[in-house]
């Protein structure tokens, strides 16, 4: 196949248009696959469905100088530490660096639903393409720690830092236009003016509604003071509401089930302040930033067959 030379973003559409799989990964000029890449990053979309983008991380290969470099191509770029599983905080992300900085995976279907990459850009079309993705409402995913190497090369595009700093500027203007139509939470609220979320910590599952009210909070038909007798729990679950300023807003009553008291806590800490999200979009940011939307996924490590404990040995005796 061949073609004119119209520019990357036009050449990578026609090569979209060719495939026929469920996946489109991007090899550039300056990038290098390790031979389980295209495995990984299928395995990575595959087990994250509602993702549209898998990337990775890559070593450095300096061709000037003939040797890797000492860092990765994250640590240049300085990635958040964790993906944001939400497009809009991937959006934010993403504007403020392209840290899908080298080879990538997407979803054809996707590509199709945003219409490939813009031909009008050039220099920096990849990121423009990955911001579109993102304020259509698609998540991301990172692949397994390092699956590609990066070259740098004396004469490549992203060499020339005046052309650079100019794509740069074209993709932000248009990435302004992008996040007035980006994806906004609504406020999901039942036939009672009642916001329900589920919330989990450990082996415990917590049910949680949340309506205005005078910051009465019920546990099992309980009051919280009945249930959770420990103030340092009762610390632990008000945290979403003191860190959205709305201590005394609400009524709460829930019903939570599983593990201990302190998964319990846990539990309603997190279904409260996925139900305050619902109830008031506008507070997403507040509560992200505090973490409390993020599941607590560590569990006490199981026991290990031929050990008293999880790694306890049994005491040695020599006869």
């Amino acid at each position: 196949m061949s073609q004119a030379n119209a520019g990357p973003a036009a050449a990578r559409n026609t090569g979209i248009s060719a495939t026929t799989g469920p996946f489109v990964s991007f090899l550039d000029a300056d990038d290098l696959w390790l031979p389980t890449y295209l495995a990984q990053m299928g395995r990575a979309l595959t087990s994250s469905p509602e993702a549209a983008v898998a990337f990775t991380d890559a070593w450095v290969w300096d061709e000037n100088v003939g040797r890797f470099g000492r860092r990765k191509i994250m640590a240049m770029v300085d990635p958040p530490e964790v993906v944001p599983r939400d497009s809009i905080e991937l959006f934010r992300e993403l504007v403020a660096r392209n840290f899908f900085y080298v080879s990538t995976t997407v979803r054809r279907s996707v590509l199709e639903h945003v219409g490939g990459f813009d031909e009008t850009v050039r220099g920096s079309e990849d990121w423009e393409l990955w911001l579109r993705i993102a304020s259509s409402g698609y998540p991301a995913v990172r692949a397994a720690p390092v699956l590609a190497v990066y070259r740098v090369q004396a004469g490549s595009i992203s060499s020339d830092r005046s052309a650079m700093h100019e794509a740069m500027i074209q993709t932000l203007r248009k990435a302004a236009t992008y996040s007035s139509e980006a994806v906004v939470h609504e406020r999901k609220v039942d036939a009672q003016g009642r916001a329900y979320a589920t919330g989990k910590r450990k082996n415990a599952v917590a049910r949680v509604w949340i309506k205005p009210g005078s910051g009465k909070i019920v546990v099992n038909t309980k009051t919280i003071e009945v249930f959770f007798a420990r103030p340092v729990l009762r610390m632990l679950i008000n945290q979403p509401l003191v860190a959205a300023n709305r201590a005394t807003q609400y009524d709460i009553v829930c019903t939570v089930s599983g593990g201990g008291l302190s998964g319990q806590a846990g539990a309603v800490r997190h279904g409260l302040a996925k139900a305050l999200t619902y109830f008031e979009p506008d507070l997403r940011g507040a509560l992200k930033r505090g973490g409390f939307l993020t599941r607590d996924s560590r569990v006490v490590e199981r026991k290990k067959y031929g050990r008293a404990k999880a790694r306890r040995s049994f005491q040695f005796s020599k006869r």
